[in-house]
């Protein structure tokens, strides 16, 4: 199977190995895949003495979403939140991110999850707290395109999700009883009514997400995709 998006294993490795030699200008001492990654290819590189995390797609949208996911990180990083430092984001020709690889255990693997788990629960509120300039993917854009950012929570639940139409369709498919889908635009116009200040979300604060140190301390939030 050719993924993520049609980019074969054997051709995502030797990407990998070019980037090294061309954006980190070293070569390679260690090129090995990692697991986890359902939507990128993503490789351990190590050069000279630094350890690398690379993420790539073939898609060329790519790019647009690792910019984003590098504005969150950047914001989140600038909380004081641990996040890995993004390095480089780029396409050659494939879109592609270069962060730091934070050592330690992936939180499923922690030895007091409970302890992890809470501690995933103040940083969560800590991101919450981080305002950005609009509602949805757009506002993470360094330069968004004219029109694209919506201040207003109805106009982002109406005008990016298009809630009502969504609403509607599920109605026609019979995937809704009439008194629930009644129930549901009541509530879908009360919630356009909401006054919300936008803030940063993570959206999969979870333990494969975390990395904890071995006095089990998270030391990273991964995945901002």
């Amino acid at each position: 199977m050719r993924t993520p998006q049609e980019l074969s294993p054997r051709a995502a490795r030797a990407y990998v190995t070019h980037l090294a030699k061309t954006v980190l200008r070293h070569e390679p001492n260690n090129v090995r895949r990692r697991g986890g990654g359902l939507t990128n290819f993503v490789y351990q590189v190590d050069v000279a003495d630094q350890s690398l995390i690379v993420r790539i797609n073939a898609a060329p949208e790519k790019l647009r979403t690792f910019k984003r996911e590098q504005q969150g990180m950047n914001l989140a990083r600038d909380a004081g939140l641990p996040v890995p430092q993004v390095l480089h984001v780029g396409a050659d020709p494939h879109p592609f991110m270069v962060l730091d690889n934070v050592r330690g255990a992936v939180g499923t693997h922690a030895y007091n999850r409970i302890t992890t788990v809470h501690q995933m629960g103040e940083l969560t509120a800590r991101i919450h707290q981080i305002q950005t300039q609009g509602f949805g993917p757009t506002a993470l854009d360094a330069a968004p395109l004219r029109g694209t950012r919506r201040h207003s929570w109805g106009a982002h639940l109406e005008g990016d999700l298009h809630a009502s139409e969504r609403l509607a369709a599920l109605e026609r498919l019979g995937m809704l009883l009439p008194v629930n889908a009644e129930r549901m635009r009541r509530t879908l116009a009360y919630m356009c009514t909401w006054r919300r200040n936008p803030v940063l979300h993570h959206g999969d604060m979870r333990l494969k997400n975390v990395i904890v140190d071995h006095e089990g301390k998270i030391v990273a939030v991964l995945d901002w995709e």
